[in-house]
């Protein structure tokens, strides 16, 4: 699994690409769901698969900065996303900035 680590540097990729969003805390069930589904859907239309990642979550921006107990930390996630068989995953780091931009 390639590892970015922020949008810019994902222009390297030319190739289409299913992307699934989120935090992905924890990795439950519902997540795994979702992951498999992308994988299904990416490999019939020959599509890598990608996760991005908010890291950290926009929950500590939108909360002036506290600190949220996380289920599993950025190096759990990248190895359970790579266990799941992802082939990219892009860790967005949630900022003023991209707030302003995207919402």
């Amino acid at each position: 699994m390639k590892i970015f680590v922020d949008f810019r540097s994902t222009a390297i990729i030319k190739t289409d690409v299913a992307v699934t969003i989120g935090v992905f805390d924890g990795v439950h069930i519902g997540h795994q769901v979702v992951i498999q589904r992308l994988i299904s859907v990416a490999k019939n239309h020959s599509l890598l698969t990608a996760a991005l990642i908010f890291d950290p979550p926009p929950v500590e921006y939108f909360q002036s900065g506290q600190k949220k107990s996380s289920l599993t930390n950025r190096n759990q996630k990248i190895a359970i996303f790579e266990r799941l068989g992802i082939d990219l995953m892009i860790l967005v780091p949630f900022s003023t900035s991209l707030r302003i931009h995207v919402l």
